[in-house]
């Protein structure tokens, strides 16, 4: 019980059964009245929250305690349990009760939840006790939705009711023939809108398998499917057929989303045409009743849809095309098929071997638009190969139609190329035409300039033909091509494209050095050491020079291929475009020299090329005082400076001359003392005369050391009395100033003693008369120029016989034969006679070897006297040769 009170002995109280009450169930309201004088009445009552007045439900006039028991309102809602005094309107005490209506799961029962339409059933109805039900009843209920297309809705109306007799009754009922939702509900009032239970309830029609049929089982993408309903069929209200793919049921969604095209049936043809799928499968073709929430299958029909190529839809006029070449393609195949974006595409055909690598994607070189029965044109890739056109039905690569496989090819263009001349010489220009003929590409045409023959590295193996030049092909008029700088054959090729493409034409041409003369030339042909050389260059025309130069080569290195640029080479000059005069110092090495012009540096190719001789031409630098002189005695010597020749670090030596004693050992020349001179102007100077008694010559040196001696004169310390010894004076270095001519005199034979010299007494004077002048003019330059020169040491030129074989040439049964060879400026030559002041060598040359080698030859001097020189052997069997020798300065000058 609740209990509200004002406080106080003397407060009203009031208290009720519930504060949440069912409608129509029994309610009760408890009171506590206090005397009161005079008494007083007052009245109780349930009220709707918020009422104004408070009618006299129930009226207590006795004090003390008390209950109210009454039903509660049939209508749910707020209320309050309130005591007031019976002629108030305001409540004393009040108490809020909310009433309610309670719904009753389980109150109907059906055997099952899905009837085919029209069919019968009974519904059970169980009331739970406890509570009023005024007047219940069953009713069926359309449910109300939402209509799929133009968003109308159906409403929640009832289609039919029964009154509930009693509690476990049951009450019959008859579905709808129209298929859908349905829903039975129970109410406990008339016209009452409380429901106290529902059960919802689906009507299908009946299956009416076989009343779809189709022309045929099989069809093409996007041909015409004609689907017919059997004129038995029974139609609802809203009959519609769908496609969908086979094998797609309500448990993968709902038919309005798996449906791929949809209609409602026309009722009177009860046919339905539409186009086949486009792509490949198992379709379906369904027909419905009813309409948005609410739809039931009553037959379906499968059928296939394929994609058959069409052979022979690309019609070609031939199957092989130049690069570029444009290519006419026809599309014509059946009609049955749908008629989609259809377009022919031009693909490359790809390897399927990857040899472990990666696949190669196909690419597409081009594609078009291209209808069935109509015509479009492509292009030829630029690259020759195997291709394919390829005819699809649609946008996309999807169903390829048909296929045609060609070949593009890049074949050559003869007679393209057209070049000015064959026959160049070297960096001459030339000329080049180019005609290419229309209908093919030429991605970027150029023409190329390659040495033709073959060039191969260390190992053998071949290396690139490098460009010398290239250009663009020009359609417009000929490019011009620099020139060669190489001579041999070359080739010249145009290629189609950059980077190697294929060669469309070639033509050769020969490039040559031509012999050139007069290119070189200088002011003379011989030259002292340190003279100045002047050469003029005169450069050919139509020749490329890249650092053009003229230098000076020793001789004595040229092999057989010629000379090796940088390795000999002693001085050069860059040529100018005025060509010279250049000037180069003559060597200090005596020796044939090469003045050779290239037109470039780093191994180019000779322009001209002339020889110069440079020699240390001896002439008379050096006079003594005299001729013989006393042991100490003062030796007066002048030095003369030459003109045209450059002296280094002249030096005058003194030198004991060699001789050969009474057992015959040899004793070698012997410096006693040197003094450096002035190279710029003479100069007179003093010097002792040995202590001992003998043959003595100062010796005139163009430089420090032994090198080249420019002139020797011979003088003698006389002997102290006649028991001094003679002695035979052997000369080892040769005289380079006048001397005798000497032709040979015999040979010994093998075994026999060398007759001895003609005798000649020491105290004899010389045949000329001494020389006491003070002079210090300088020699004359005539006398210079006349000297022969003292390179004793030069070769035999190799570009002359050997006098070897000359000599071995006239060889006789009788005897040796001898041949006498004299120092000149080509080296040692065979000769007849000796000119003045000459060195020389006696050569013997026998038919077989000997059995013991001759030990001498005597050479007789004019004036009768002689000389014997020993012999040694050559390198050629049965020649002996002897040292090479100078006249002896017997008897005075």
């Amino acid at each position: 019980m609740w209990a509200v009170s004002s406080g106080g002995a003397s407060a009203q109280e009031i208290a009720v059964s519930a504060t949440r009450v069912e409608a129509g169930a029994d309610f009760a309201i408890s009171y506590a009245l206090p005397e009161t004088d005079p008494a007083r009445s007052y009245k109780l009552a349930l009220l709707p929250l918020g009422a104004d007045t408070i009618p006299a439900s129930h009226v207590v006039s006795s004090p003390g305690q008390g209950e109210w028991r009454f039903p509660a309102p049939q209508v749910p809602g707020n209320y309050q349990a309130v005591i007031a005094l019976l002629d108030a309107e305001r409540p004393i005490r009040r108490q809020r009760v909310q009433v309610v209506v309670s719904p009753t799961p389980g109150a109907l029962t059906l055997p099952k939840e899905s009837f085919l339409g029209q069919e019968g059933t009974s519904v059970s109805v169980t009331l739970p006790e406890g509570r009023q039900y005024p007047n219940p009843w069953v009713g069926l209920f359309a449910v109300g939705q939402n209509m799929p297309l133009g968003g109308a809705s159906v409403g929640d109306e009832r289609l039919s009711w029964h009154w509930v007799q009693g509690d476990g009754s049951a009450v019959n009922f008859t579905l709808p023939r129209w298929p859908g939702v349905y829903e039975f509900r129970l109410f406990d009032r008339s016209e009452g809108p409380y429901v106290l239970d529902r059960k919802r309830v689906t009507v299908t029609p009946p299956p009416q398998p076989g009343i779809l049929q189709l022309d045929k089982e099989t069809y093409e993408v996007g041909a015409q499917v004609s689907v017919t309903v059997s004129p038995d069929a029974k139609l609802f209200a809203q009959t519609w057929i769908a496609l969908t793919r086979a094998g797609r049921e309500e448990g993968g969604g709902s038919i309005l989303e798996q449906r791929l095209h949809w209609d409602w049936l026309n009722r009177e043809t009860r046919t339905w045409q539409f186009a086949a799928p486009s792509t490949e499968g198992q379709f379906e073709v369904r027909i419905y009743d009813g309409d948005g929430q609410f739809y039931f299958e009553m037959d379906r029909r499968s059928f296939d849809v394929v994609a058959k190529p069409e052979e022979g839809a690309i019609k070609l006029a031939k199957t092989t095309f130049n690069v570029g070449e444009v290519i006419d393609v026809s599309v014509a195949y059946g009609t049955e098929r749908g008629q989609y974006s259809s377009w022919v595409g031009l693909f490359e055909l790809v390897d399927t071997a990857t040899g472990g690598n990666a696949a190669k994607s196909v690419h597409r070189y081009g594609w078009e638009w291209v209808g069935n029965n109509a015509a479009t044109k492509l292009t030829a890739p630029v690259w020759p190969g195997n291709y394919e056109l390829r005819l699809y039905d649609r946008d996309g690569r999807h169903y390829m139609l048909d296929r045609q496989a060609i070949t593009v090819v890049v074949p050559p263009v003869p007679e393209a190329l057209t070049v000015s001349t064959r026959q160049l010489r070297i960096g001459q220009p030339f000329e080049v035409e180019t005609a290419l003929p229309p209908g093919r590409a030429y991605p970027s045409p150029w023409i190329s300039l390659t040495r033709l023959e073959a060039e191969t590295s260390a190992g053998g193996a071949e290396i690139t033909p490098r460009a010398h030049e290239w250009h663009w092909a020009r359609t417009d008029g000929p490019v011009t091509f620099r020139g060669v700088p190489h001579p041999g054959r070359y080739r010249v090729r145009l290629f189609d494209r950059e980077g190697g493409g294929y060669i469309l034409d070639d033509e050769e041409i020969e490039v040559t050095v031509p012999v050139l003369s007069g290119a070189v030339q200088t002011d003379k042909p011989r030259y002292r050491t340190g003279e100045k050389i002047k050469v003029a260059v005169n450069l050919p025309a139509e020749r490329q020079f890249g650092g053009a130069f003229v230098g000076m080569y020793i001789n004595e290195e040229t092999g057989a291929e010629g000379l090796k640029y940088g390795r000999n080479r002693i001085g050069h000059h860059w040529i100018s475009v005025d060509g010279g005069p250049y000037e180069f110092e003559a060597p200090a090495t005596e020796g044939t020299y090469q003045i050779i012009a290239f037109d470039r540096e780093n191994g180019g190719y000779e322009l001209g090329r002339t020889s110069v001789q440079v020699g240390a031409t001896p002439v008379d630098l050096l006079r003594l005082s005299g001729r013989s002189f006393q042991p100490g005695a003062v030796i007066r010597l002048q030095t003369r400076v030459p003109t045209g020749l450059r002296l280094y670090d002249p030096i005058v030596k003194m030198m004991h001359a060699s001789y050969v004693l009474e057992n015959g050992v040899l004793a070698a020349e012997v410096p006693i003392t040197s003094r450096h001179v002035n190279r710029t102007e003479g100069e007179t100077f003093e010097v002792a005369a040995p202590q001992e008694p003998g043959k003595y010559e100062f010796r005139y040196y163009d430089r420090g050391g032994h090198f080249y001696i420019l002139d020797i004169e011979e003088f003698e310390v006389a002997a102290l009395g006649p028991e001094a010894a003679r002695r035979d004076h052997s000369r080892l270095t040769p005289m380079p100033g006048e001397g005798r001519r000497v032709t040979p005199n015999r040979v010994d034979d093998p075994g026999e003693t060398p007759q001895p010299e003609a005798e000649r007494r020491e105290d004899q004077p010389e045949t000329g008369p001494e020389d006491t002048s003070d002079s210090t003019e300088a020699p004359d330059a005539e006398r210079d120029n006349e000297a022969a020169d003292p390179n004793s040491d030069a070769p035999v030129d190799s570009t002359t016989d050997d006098p070897i074989d000359n000599a071995a040439d006239d060889l006789t049964p009788d005897g040796p034969k001898l041949q006498l060879e004299a120092l000149t400026e080509f080296g040692l030559r065979a000769v007849e006679e000796i000119a003045p002041g000459a060195s020389f060598r006696v050569r013997v040359f026998y038919p077989l070897p000997p059995k013991e080698a001759p030990k001498a030859v005597q050479v007789g001097l004019q004036g009768g006297s002689t000389v014997t020189l020993p012999l040694k052997a050559d390198k050629n069997a049965g020649v002996f040769v002897t040292d090479v020798m100078r006249v002896p300065m017997d008897g005075g000058e």
